[in-house]
């Protein structure tokens, strides 16, 4: 199998090939990381061995890949694979994927090539790791590959903490004994290698080396040009980002100290309310780059050497969204009164028009480019010295591609920390290895080195300091007041920002450019009593009307029959979708988007009649008319409390289910699982499926998808066969059934972490 080691002979390996099929950017993080491991494993080895990283494209396979080298020596492959969705490759690598599985393919087509594979996932997801077993089964049972070492795959929400570290070190440490190299080495003891130069830049000086400020682009409307020389982005875009540009000097907006500026000067939490200026999502690119630098469809890095797809991969622009309202949805005092502090919000984004108007279907995400809060960039700014009004331009040591940046380039330093740095990441092992050297205190490097061990005392005493004590990377410098590394190395060592994914709950036919999401704010209280809340969740608190978010819209997990761009229409089959809490949010999009196009079809009024909610809503276990249609069941513990999108249902052509889990007495307590079950949901899951439909679900991760699964087989068994034997064949002909819908796209899971 492709999961098992096939023991190869001793070989002597000429080089190391890195491919990372990244989703938000761990894979790649986690791929430079092992590059720089190499590289300072190897830097003595003669005859030197070359480390390359890039993202899994096609011409970094077989059979477009270079065949390998004749003779004794030939490269290691090393693939880092995150799995994406419920199951499925990043987007980025399905075309490489497909690629894979075209069926011509001899079962020699990778002979030769050997190679080890590093899945990255999570426990809570009902395939964990199954893009990496996908990839490592096809390339050696089915092409010829051989694995030189067995799969590991690696859960991210392994108890204790640590992420991937636990699985990562000791994977590190058997590719250095493949190499030849000392496995100590996988401890990542040292500074990591340089990858950046930064350079100061007179304030005179920034237009003379090729960029300008982001305040002078935004005022002059000077704004980058594609490599087409076509606008990169619209002249009302521009206009939008230099209306509200906060001042270069204002880092600090916040009235009331919030939770990571007190968190760096040892005291209680704060209040999370922002007034004064306030910084939102702004992004812009250097004049000689594109605006989509932002958004890099390989996974996060550019590929060194070059590859074919590269050139040709699918760039989506960078808009600037502007908001137009950002409202709570739940009702906070009925909430309380469960003792849940949940908030929901409901955002929406005005897109641009002309060229630049996007055109999206329902499953589309929009990513949206969030930034740190005022204060804690004034926080981290103090903590390392750095001035925020000085400008700077970063390049690539190595001389090669310009860096991935979530900012102008020149830059000031403020900006720099508040648009790409994550500053309030939880601090991984190599963090505090790559630390531990620009310790000047003996005592505060070697508690560094401590909590860099990869195993042992250390490892346990890591995880109790940040992650059962949840400290930042803002906590880490205030601890350690003695490591203050150079920017240069802060830039390597702190992860990039990520731009954020969120389900649309708008449909393109009904909408037209405003878009709409549900984002549920992340809001606790730490092991040390200090309340904080998440980037995001600060960032969509603080915007107002007028602002504008950077953000790019791309195909999501979910892909519904008829919704596409032939226009699309009630699908002949019917639909069943279950999307609990905010997964609902692309089932509205789907509703909104079959009302528009049904209403085009009937020539009918722009603004429907609405008729009774009765007609349209059967709350838990009514019968509705059952057979094809849209059967939507929504799960939340209120009516009143988080009943998202309660209003859009009467005027819109499904059929809606709603269970509340914690409202008291007449109201039958009832979850999602409950409504597909019971005689009504059972009886329209059968419906649909029998007449050629899909079932899409979408929500959190963890048991909702595999009890939704359940239930959906129980529904599918009804009564038949009675009890006994009868039962269990019924029960299994009906999980056959299940597994075909999901083998042939007619089983959907969309979920998230």
């Amino acid at each position: 199998m492709g999961d098992v080691a096939t023991s190869p002979p001793p070989h002597t390996y000429t080089s190391v090939r890195i491919l990372y099929a990244s989703d938000t950017g761990t894979a790649a993080e986690l791929a430079a990381d092992l590059a720089d491991l190499l590289r300072t494993a190897a830097a003595d080895r003669n005859p030197p061995l070359p480390v390359s990283v890039s993202p899994m494209l096609r011409s970094s396979l077989p059979p477009h890949a270079p065949p390998p080298h004749e003779g004794d020596g030939c490269p290691l492959h090393l693939l880092l694979i995150s799995t994406a969705g419920d199951g499925v490759l990043p987007a980025p690598v399905l075309p490489a994927w497909r690629g894979l599985c075209v069926a011509a393919l001899p079962r020699t087509t990778a002979a030769g090539v050997r190679l080890a594979v590093f899945g990255l996932g999570d426990r809570r997801y009902a395939r964990f790791g199954a893009a990496a077993r996908k990839v490592s089964r096809r390339l050696v049972d089915g092409l010829g590959a051989t694995a030189v070492l067995p799969l590991v795959l690696s859960d991210e929400s392994a108890a204790g903490g640590g992420g991937h570290d636990a699985a990562f070190v000791p994977w590190v440490e058997d590719v250095l004994s493949l190499l030849g190299l000392p496995r100590d080495a996988a401890a990542g003891a040292g500074p990591p290698a340089e990858k950046y130069v930064v350079t100061l830049v007179d304030a005179g000086g920034v237009e003379r080396a090729g960029g300008r400020s982001l305040r002078a682009m935004a005022a002059a409307h000077a704004w980058p040009v594609g490599v087409d020389g076509a606008p990169s982005v619209s002249p009302e875009g521009v206009a939008a980002w230099g209306r509200w540009m906060p001042a270069d000097d204002a880092v600090d907006g916040d009235s009331a100290e919030p939770a990571e500026a007190a968190d760096v000067r040892g005291t209680g939490g704060g209040n999370d309310s922002a007034t004064g200026t306030r910084s939102p999502g702004v992004w812009a690119g250097a004049p000689d780059e594109r605006v989509s630098v932002l958004v890099d469809p390989t996974g996060g890095r550019p590929p060194t050497g070059g590859d074919a797809d590269a050139a040709t991969a699918p760039r989506p622009p960078v808009l600037p969204l502007t908001v137009v309202a950002s409202a709570v949805m739940t009702d906070a005092a009925v909430m309380a009164a469960d003792g849940d502090n949940r908030v929901v919000r409901e955002v929406r984004l005005r897109a641009p028009g002309g060229a630049d108007s996007p055109a999206y279907a329902p499953g589309d995400v929009v990513h949206l480019a969030v930034r740190n809060r005022p204060a804690a960039v004034a926080a981290f700014l103090s903590l390392t010295g750095l001035s925020p009004e000085t400008a700077i331009h970063i390049a690539a040591a190595d001389g090669g591609a310009t860096p991935l940046l979530n900012t102008v380039n020149p830059a000031t330093v403020a900006e720099v920390v508040a648009a790409h740095l994550d500053i309030t990441a939880a601090p991984s092992r190599l963090f505090f290895a790559r630390l531990a050297p620009y310790a000047t205190d003996p005592a505060a490097a070697e508690r560094l080195r401590y909590f860099a061990s990869p195993d042992g005392p250390g490892a346990a005493a890591r995880r109790q300091y940040a992650i059962a004590e949840a400290r930042t990377l803002l906590m880490v410098l205030r601890d350690f007041p003695s490591a203050r590394p150079p920017l240069a190395a802060l830039l390597r060592l702190i992860p990039r920002l990520r731009p954020r994914a969120y389900s649309l709950a708008s449909a393109a036919a009904a909408h037209g450019r405003e878009l709409a999401i549900a984002a549920a704010l992340v809001e606790y209280v730490t092991p040390l009593r200090r309340r904080r809340r998440g980037v995001a969740s600060a960032f969509f608190t603080a915007l107002a009307p007028g602002d504008v978010v950077p953000g790019w819209i791309a195909p999501g997990v979910l892909a519904f029959d008829g919704s596409g761009g032939s226009g699309g229409a009630m699908p002949p089959g019917g639909g069943i979708c279950v999307g609990p809490g905010t997964g609902i949010a692309p089932f509205r999009a789907y509703a909104h988007h079959l009302w528009a196009v049904v209403a085009a079809a009937a020539a009918a009024p722009a603004v429907p009649a609405e008729r009774p909610a009765a007609a349209a809503a059967d709350t838990n276990g009514a019968s509705p008319t059952p057979g094809p249609g849209v059967h939507i069941f929504f799960g939340c513990r209120h009516e009143a409390g988080d009943n998202l999108f309660h209003a859009d249902w009467a005027k819109l052509p499904v059929t809606l289910r709603a269970a509340f889990s914690r409202d008291p007495p007449p109201t039958s307590r009832a979850y999602v699982t409950d409504l597909l079950v019971s005689p009504g949901g059972a009886l329209a899951v059968r419906a649909v499926v029998a007449a050629g439909g899909s079932i899409f679900v979408a929500g959190a991760a963890g048991a909702m998808p595999r009890d939704v699964r359940a239930a959906v087989v129980t529904a599918l068994a009804g009564a038949d066969g009675g009890g006994g034997e009868g039962r269990e064949a019924a029960t299994a002909a009906a999980e056959r059934v299940v597994s075909m819908l999901e083998s042939t796209g007619r089983y959907q899971v969309e979920c998230w972490a």
